[in-house]
């Protein structure tokens, strides 16, 4: 089950879905509330590519799940303006602009789905932070290495140094005597 809401419109739901972190919205309820024949907006969604239609498992409003077709938020104006209002009688063609005018907008202002841009910008914000972090640390750790490199590099120096005076008593030498 995917995270749900509702959201009033026109005395009618809306269902809101999030689906893969992007925002979904079941069609059918839209369709229906407009007095659209189901059966040839679903045939309609599903011939169209662009649309990106999925089914997706939604709580109806008789609290069982259902599989229901859902669009992509962002594809739900498309769908909306390519019905032809005038192709309608009075009552559904004042419906069928209404919803193309006012639908997206009431979806778009819904808190939830600023709740889910805010948590997203949040985890956005954290992640980049983390980077940043990372990035430092490796810097770090570079740093730290090169300074490690440079170190021993100075030992080796010392060492081979040490061997051109032979005088230097070495522990081995001080034992003997």
């Amino acid at each position: 089950m995917k995270k749900q809401t509702t959201i009033p419109f026109m005395g009618n739901q809306l269902i809101l879905l999030n689906h893969e972190s992007k925002p979904f919205v079941a069609i059918r309820p839209i369709v229906i509330n407009m007095g659209l024949d189901w059966s040839s907006q679903c045939a309609k969604i599903r011939s169209n590519a662009q649309h990106d239609g999925l089914y997706l498992h939604v709580m109806g409003e008789d609290g069982k799940t259902h599989r229901m077709l859902c669009l992509p938020l962002n594809n739900l104006n498309d769908y909306l303006l390519s019905i032809n209002p005038k192709k309608f009688k009075c009552g559904i063609h004042n419906k069928i602009i209404r919803y193309q005018e006012e639908c997206l907008n009431a979806l778009l202002n819904a808190d939830w789905l600023n709740q889910q841009y805010k948590i997203l910008d949040e985890l956005t914000e954290y992640f980049n932070q983390l980077k940043i972090s990372f990035d430092k640390f490796v810097e770090e750790q570079k740093r730290d290495e090169k300074e490690f490199d440079t170190l021993m590099e100075k030992g080796k120096e010392l060492l081979a140094e040490a061997k051109n005076y032979p005088d230097i008593p070495t522990k081995e030498n001080i034992h003997h005597a």
